[in-house]
This record gives structure tokens, C-alpha cells and sequence, in this order.
């Protein structure tokens, strides 16, 4: 089934992706952002990478009916999401990736112009309040996730991520082993992959939009990148387990409970 693309009254704005090396640098860009750029530019590319993040969770969540239907929408056959149902789906899934993201980004969530164009729909809904009150308890999730003051939730699709974050791990260790023809000090192997990551964004999206946490891994225990000995499903979990305050063992057990993956 064709994916579906969404109109720029709704969410996923009209303009193209960016790509390749662009793509990379906008992810390096967001997750290390300080504060809010100035450089309008920069800006734009971050919302623009933010708005992929956003529109894979989205279209993940809904069924093959509503993504018929979202299709339709998005190719001008009709004029509105049919039937009225659908379309409640359909935007409950979108608010749903919002809160989601809202824990894991936090403020940083915020930078995404589509995420803005939503919540000011949120406004005008009966249940707008409660969705604004949604949006704040998951910003201060993410704020005492970050000072070790509370677990991140964890969602099915965490168990995908793992999958995901040991390919990417072995991938990344076996070409830093091709390049390592003298020894390396800690600032020169986050350099290293810095680059390589950002060159290759598409293999490497997990690491890219989790950055600032993987680069205090490789600074704090270079080890994950050099040694043979530790393996990427150990890296994968000791990553997961630092990310939503649980021990190694604890984030093993929740997520061999989750179902597997769709491959």
C-alpha cells in the first residue's frame, strides 16, 4: 500500500525532505541545540527532520483502513477525512506521537512548525484543555527523566528500537576498526563517528536522533566503540537502561515481555 502523504492543513508540510548530508546535519543540530536557534535556516531543518520523526510515528499507529483514508484525504480525492470516525482515529494517533515525543524531546518538540500548526487545533476542541494539560505532564516527564527523577515509560516499540540500536552499533564499530590506523584519544573517536553518522544519516538514524546520550557513552566509556569484547546487544542495553533510568536486568525483562517486532 502506497504511504500515505499529508496535506499541509493538517501536519506533514508540502516542501521535500531534505536529504543525505543535510538530513544528518539537522539531526547533529537539533540534539545539540543549547536553546532555540537563530539562524532561521538552521531552524527550518530542524522542523523539517522533526516532521519525518513525527509523520513515521503517526503512520505506524494507524490501521489500513484509516491509512486508506488518509491517503484519499492526501491526494485531493476528497476534501475532508471520511468517514467523520476515521478521522477522529486518525488525529488521536497524531496527538498520541506528540505526547510521546513530548517525553522524549522535550521543549526541543516544539522547534517542529507541523507540531505547532496542531497544538493551535488543539484550541479549538472540546477537549482542547485536557490535551494541553496532557502535553505539559509529558514535558515535565521528560525534565525529571533527564535529572534522573523518574523512569521513562516504556512503549512496544521500544523493543524495536533495541533491534535497531545493535545493527546500528555493530555497523558503526566495525567501520571505526577500518579506520583506526593509530591510536585515538576520546575527542578524535567522537569526531570520528560525529562525521561518518552525519554522512551516513539513513544507517544510522537511532544513534543520530539520540545523539547527546551516545556521545556521553563514547566519552564516558570509549570502550563501546573499541573494544571487541562488549557486544552491541550489552551497548544496547546499557544505552536503553541510562535513557529511561532503569537497571540493565529491569529494561531486559520489560522488554522481552513486549510482542516482536514486524519485520
Amino acid at each position: 500500500m502506497k504511504r500515505a502523504r499529508v496535506r499541509e492543513i493538517s501536519i506533514v508540510p508540502s516542501q521535500p525532505r531534505h536529504k543525505g548530508r543535510l538530513y544528518g546535519e539537522a539531526w547533529g543540530r537539533l540534539h545539540d541545540l543549547a536553546r532555540v536557534p537563530d539562524d532561521l535556516s538552521v531552524r527550518s531543518v530542524v522542523s523539517l527532520s522533526l516532521v519525518q520523526l513525527i509523520e513515521e510515528g503517526w503512520l505506524t499507529r494507524l490501521s489500513e483502513i484509516d491509512t486508506v483514508a488518509l491517503n484519499r484525504f492526501s491526494e485531493g480525492l476528497t476534501d475532508t477525512i471520511e468517514p467523520p470516525e476515521a478521522a477522529t482515529r486518525i488525529f488521536d494517533a497524531l496527538d498520541d506521537v506528540i505526547f510521546s515525543q513530548a517525553r522524549t524531546l522535550g521543549s526541543k518538540l516544539l522547534l517542529c512548525d507541523a507540531v505547532l500548526r496542531r497544538l493551535i487545533k488543539w484550541d479549538s476542541l472540546s477537549n482542547g484543555p485536557e490535551l494541553w494539560k496532557r502535553l505539559g505532564q509529558e514535558m515535565a516527564m521528560h525534565i525529571r527523566v533527564v535529572r534522573g527523577e523518574a523512569k521513562l515509560p516504556l512503549e512496544d516499540r521500544m523493543r524495536a528500537f533495541r533491534v535497531d540500536l545493535k545493527r546500528e552499533h555493530s555497523l558503526l564499530r566495525r567501520w571505526i576498526r577500518s579506520q583506526r590506523q593509530t591510536s585515538m584519544d576520546t575527542d578524535e573517536l567522537v569526531a570520528l563517528t560525529r562525521h561518518y553518522t552525519e554522512e551516513n544519516p539513513d544507517s544510522f538514524r537511532r544513534l543520530r536522533a539520540n545523539w547527546t546520550l551516545f556521545e556521553s557513552f563514547v566519552r564516558n566509556e570509549p570502550e563501546w566503540l573499541t573494544q571487541r569484547t562488549l557486544t552491541s546487544a550489552a551497548f544496547a542495553d546499557a544505552f536503553l537502561a541510562k535513557h529511561t533510568n532503569r537497571s540493565e536486568e529491569s529494561l531486559r525483562q520489560s522488554i522481552s515481555k513486549m510482542p516482536s517486532p514486524k519485520l
